[in-house]
């Protein structure tokens, strides 16, 4: 019974927390930790947010219909690079993604490259080279 109210008590508490702090994504601040900007796609969504340290939203795009594939990098020229998930049925176990997509940042999808069929599927990860090219991790 003692965990059942404990358990009870925590959602309480932290349904109130939520309802207090309406921010996209932050759970805890330092002062004097502030300079900087954090981007995330949170994984069972198809947004990617910028936000800056104390968790307003700076930026937001509707990156695709894919499932974020735990990469998402903000460029240099303001453009966002992210992978995704394809599901590819060969490759069904952890790490695997199968896409990945250059959004400018308006939103509008530049162009998207998949990397998934019964030979191979791309993993999470992708890097940007400098003369452009891109380089990623495939199973």
């Amino acid at each position: 019974m003692k965990r059942v109210f404990l358990f009870a008590a925590t959602i309480i508490s932290l349904v109130r927390i939520s309802n207090a702090q309406p921010t996209v994504g932050l759970t805890a601040y330092t002062v004097g930790n502030s300079d900087g900007y954090v981007l995330f796609s949170p994984m069972l969504s198809t947004e990617t947010y910028l936000i800056n340290k104390c968790g307003e939203k700076v930026h937001e795009w509707n990156t695709s219909s894919f499932h974020p594939a735990l990469s998402t990098y903000l460029l240099n020229d303001g453009s966002l690079l992210r992978t995704g998930q394809l599901n590819n049925p060969t490759f069904n176990y952890g790490g695997s993604g199968g896409i990945v997509e250059r959004f400018d940042w308006d939103g509008t999808l530049l162009w998207s490259y998949s990397i998934s069929d019964s030979f191979s599927c791309m993993h999470h990860d992708v890097t940007e080279l400098p003369n452009g090219n891109l380089l990623c991790i495939v199973w």
